[in-house]
């Protein structure tokens, strides 16, 4: 694959190192892999981007940045919660870029708190969010992730319901969601029935989330 690519950048008259060469192609690997990962096809995935690593990736600290992040994010989904935690240092000391350490302060936050280790979760979240300009991308999703360490740490869901209530920074089905599965962990039966309201008059289409 890489000749070809060669041959199609000289057919358009283009010029480009062999390590940026490369480079293209281990992310190319990569990103075909994380698709495989979401369509299901897990075997696929892990074979793709362990030998697109094994062949070139190891030659860039992004290379191995970006394995480890994603070798993380598997193993929380496992349950695998030390090993994330392992991989996420791994991956901050590969490339300390700003982009990569907003992805790895979200998943290490979720490990902290399975940990019940809330204060660190949150401060994790938080020196995150204040690195990052107030209309970044990244910036609704780490401040759930600090509202959620909030809510479990004081036992208060009245936060998460504030949040997803109509009109609330985070009024989005995906969040009202988390925020059920939230009060069900706590068992605050009371909000369990709140949020379940909130989440039947969006599926009705009473309401519509932003």
């Amino acid at each position: 694959l890489l000749g070809h690519i060669d041959k199609l950048l000289q057919l358009g008259r283009l010029h480009f190192s062999a390590t940026t060469i490369k480079k293209v192609f281990f992310d190319y690997q990569f990103g075909m892999g994380e698709l495989e990962w979401k369509q299901g096809q897990h075997f696929a995935s892990i074979l793709r981007q362990t030998l697109a690593f094994d062949a070139i990736g190891a030659d860039f600290a992004s290379g191995r940045a970006r394995q480890c992040l994603a070798l993380a994010a598997r193993s929380l989904r496992l349950g695998y919660v030390e090993q994330t935690l392992q991989l996420i240092d791994a991956a901050e000391a590969a490339e300390p870029n700003q982009r990569l350490q907003v992805r790895a302060a979200s998943l290490r936050s979720i490990a902290l708190r399975i940990l019940g280790q809330f204060d660190d979760a949150l401060n994790c979240t938080r020196a995150a969010i204040q690195s990052l300009d107030p209309g970044h991308a990244e910036r609704l999703e780490l401040e759930w992730e600090a509202l959620l360490n909030t809510a479990l740490r004081d036992r208060d869901l009245s936060v998460l319901g504030k949040a997803v209530g109509r009109g609330g920074s985070h009024y989005q089905t995906t969040y009202v969601l988390e925020a059920i599965v939230a009060a069900y962990a706590s068992g605050d039966r009371v909000w369990v029935e709140r949020l379940n309201s909130i989440n039947y008059l969006i599926k009705s289409g009473l309401v519509t989330p932003q």
